[in-house]
């Protein structure tokens, strides 16, 4: 005889349950903000980038405005302005089109890459691309040109929409784009749509 018969009747049966401490990852909001980037990208280009200016009209003024650094031109120059909202809510529709108008890359791989890799691509910009040297300016070093873009790629994109429209003689809005304006002229009609 053994001193621990095994005997049905005496067995317990238990449940536990585990409890993890690491809830999975939730990528919905993620989903969601890059499906709207995509979408809006795609109403951008048909209602805004389809309809901008083909040719720089005059490369002083946006020399002038690639001069300053990123985070003075975005705060002092850009503040509040069309251009700054886009770089700031919409940036990968944004730095697609600044692509595009200096003819760097075409909007759509733009578009693509500027919504999965927003600093690598406005790390090329500032410190890669013809981009700058299109507008009058120069190159940022690649040291530089990387601590912008993950410091604040917002200002950068909203620096070089200021000297895009700066340069082609036009004016940036949500739905349109209308004609550069002097300080002291009349403002055109909100989005107006510039006639070549």
């Amino acid at each position: 005889m053994s001193l621990y018969p095994y005997n049905a009747s005496h067995t317990a049966t238990y449940n536990v349950t585990v409890v993890s401490t690491h809830a999975s990852p939730d990528y919905t909001s993620q989903l969601i903000q890059l499906t709207m980037w995509m979408v809006f990208g795609v109403l951008f280009y048909f209602v805004v980038v389809s309809k901008f200016p083909k040719s720089i009209s005059d490369l002083s003024k946006s020399k002038d405005i690639l001069k300053n650094n990123a985070l003075n031109t975005t705060f002092s120059t850009a503040c509040c302005k069309t251009n700054f909202w886009l770089a700031w809510c919409c940036y990968p529709a944004r730095q697609a089109m600044n692509f595009h108008v200096t003819g760097t890359m075409n909007y759509w791989p733009a578009l693509v890459l500027s919504t999965a890799l927003p600093c690598c691509m406005t790390w090329y910009a500032r410190s890669c691309s013809p981009m700058l040297e299109q507008l009058g300016g120069e190159k940022a070093n690649c040291c530089v040109g990387c601590m912008e873009a993950c410091c604040c790629s917002c200002c950068v994109v909203t620096q070089h929409a200021t000297a895009i429209d700066a340069a082609y003689g036009a004016e940036t809005g949500c739905c349109g784009v209308a004609e550069a304006r002097d300080g002291d002229e009349e403002a055109p009609p909100p989005y107006q749509t510039m006639t070549e």
